[in-house]
C-alpha cells in the first residue's frame, strides 16, 4: 500500500541485503530530483522510454511449442527492419498461468510513426496466420508493466 495519507506522514521500511548501492542511497530525503535526473539519463542513454517507444506483443496458448514456433515465425519477419528493435519471443515472467503458456515479444523504436505502421503490420498478420489464431494475443502500445 501506500505510505501516509494526505497530512499523516508515514513510515517506509526497506529490507535489502545491499543497503549501500546507489540506487537506495539516493532514497535519501530529499535526493529524488537527483535520482530522477540520473534515471532519465539512463533510459536516454539505452533508448528507453520515454526517449522510445515500446509495444508489447502478449500471446498465451496450450501448447508451448505451437505458439513459440509461431511468435518466432512473426518476430522474424520484423526482425531485420532498420530502426525497430525486436526483443524475444520470451516466455512471460509468470509463465503459465491458468493452464496456459505465456510470450512475449517487444518492439521499440525510437520512430513513433515508424512503430505505429509496424503494428498494424503485426496486426494483420497475426489476424491472417492459421498457427497465429490459435493464439490468444494482445499489443499493448506504452505498456507500463511488463508482466
Amino acid at each position: 500500500g501506500r505510505a501516509g495519507r494526505r497530512d499523516t506522514a508515514g513510515e517506509v521500511i526497506l529490507q535489502t541485503h545491499n543497503p549501500e548501492h546507489p540506487l537506495l542511497q539516493s532514497l535519501a530525503p530529499g535526493c529524488y530530483p537527483q535520482l530522477a535526473e540520473s534515471l532519465l539519463n539512463e533510459r536516454q542513454m539505452l533508448a528507453w522510454p520515454p526517449f522510445s517507444r515500446i509495444a508489447l506483443l502478449r500471446a498465451e496458448s496450450a501448447n508451448a511449442d505451437a505458439a513459440l514456433t509461431e511468435l518466432s515465425a512473426i518476430a522474424e519477419i520484423f526482425y531485420a527492419i532498420d530502426d525497430l528493435e525486436v526483443l524475444g519471443p520470451v516466455p512471460a515472467v509468470m509463465e503459465r498461468k491458468g493452464g496456459r503458456f505465456r510470450f512475449h515479444v517487444l518492439f521499440r523504436s525510437q520512430n513513433r510513426r515508424l512503430l505505429q505502421f509496424q503494428l498494424s503490420r503485426l496486426r494483420q498478420e497475426l489476424e491472417s496466420r492459421a498457427g497465429a489464431r490459435r493464439l490468444r494475443w494482445s499489443i499493448d502500445v506504452d505498456p507500463q508493466i511488463l508482466d
